[in-house]
């Protein structure tokens, strides 16, 4: 089953511990898979806890163990968060080095990469990734457990739109708060505080998609990309800051590459508020009484779908009114199936 909630179901309950349990269930058959090296297994874990506290956070407001659960999912990606950071600054690495591929000595930078590798390796060799690992996975088994008895104090929409509307005001206070911080080290916690709202909205979007897949589709693949632009932004910030170490390189070539990592981090900020401003651009509170129509709209046109034709005709009295109703009078309902996915 797909990270979705499906419109007009008023067992949103039911759907939040299908969700759940699908989610969880893979995270632990992805930290049980041996053939998967270990900063894959840090990888795909992180992703799943995402996805989960997306969902947690969606029901928040009216799920009693939502606070609890939340609080579990972050901390076991933050015991997992310092074995992918030393997995991407070799990506960043690469990344910064192909965008400057025609104005770069791009051997005289390759001691860098050597001792990015180099940490990245000592870290993934020990123990401590592997206790980690370890750690997150009980923990997972743990939650699985509580899923069966996760239940919401109310029923369809009711149970989404707060959580919709809460985050989708955080994210746009975020945006607020990263315009009006000064350049520098604020800025850039501003933008990553940020960040993590933007993915949240990017994941709630996706768990109603259904609701109109023609006006939600864009609306979250521009959520994603803008998560996306900001996290990027994060890692060229780490990056630079990393390459103030000594151990991480010649001087000259840590300096190069700090150069182009803030430059990039630059371009990525630009980019980044321009799309949020169009992407939160309306009130909390517009959104979701949008959402909530669409929502509604889809559940209609679905029951419309399923009911048997012969229902109209049967409510017209002679042969002739049963030809008129079967044709339509004002031609085809605009409100169909294909209108809205």
């Amino acid at each position: 089953m797909a990270y979705r909630f499906k419109p007009g179901t008023r067992a949103v309950g039911k759907a939040l511990r299908r969700i759940a349990a699908e989610q969880v269930d893979k995270a632990i058959a992805e930290l049980e898979d041996g053939d998967l090296a270990a900063p894959v297994r840090v990888h795909q874990a992180r992703k799943r806890l995402k996805k989960l506290r997306g969902l947690v956070r969606l029901v928040r407001p009216v799920f009693p163990a939502g606070k609890r659960e939340n609080a579990a999912c972050r901390e076991i990606a933050s015991a997992l968060s310092p074995y992918r950071d030393d997995a991407v600054m070799t990506n960043v690495y690469d990344a910064l080095c192909a965008a400057n591929a025609g104005g770069i000595d791009r051997p005289a930078l390759a001691p860098v990469r050597r001792a990015l590798t180099g940490q990245r390796s000592v870290a993934a060799d020990t123990g401590d990734i592997d206790a980690a690992l370890t750690g997150a996975l009980d923990a997972l088994r743990e939650m699985r457990a509580r899923i069966d008895g996760w239940h919401l104090s109310q029923t369809g929409f009711a149970a989404l739109g707060k959580g919709l509307a809460a985050t989708y005001g955080a994210a746009r206070d975020g945006l607020d708060r990263a315009v009006e911080t000064p350049a520098g080290p604020e800025r850039v916690e501003a933008l990553h505080a940020w960040r993590k709202q933007v993915k949240y909205h990017s994941q709630h979007a996706r768990l109603l998609a259904l609701a109109w897949p023609e006006a939600t589709g864009p609306h979250i693949a521009a959520a994603r990309a803008l998560a996306a632009m900001l996290g990027e932004h994060h890692d060229a910030c780490v990056f630079a800051e990393r390459m103030a170490d000594p151990a991480a390189g010649p001087v000259e070539a840590r300096g190069t590459l700090a150069v182009l990592a803030t430059r990039r981090a630059a371009a990525l900020e630009q980019d980044s508020l321009v799309l949020g401003r169009r992407l939160f651009a309306d009130k909390p509170k517009a959104l979701k009484r949008r959402w909530r129509i669409w929502w509604k709209s889809a559940a209609d046109a679905e029951k419309m779908r399923k009911a048997p034709a012969a229902s109209h005709a049967a409510e017209v009295g002679d042969e002739g009114d049963e030809r008129a109703a079967t044709k339509g009078w004002f031609g085809p309902s605009p409100l169909t199936r294909d209108s809205i996915r």
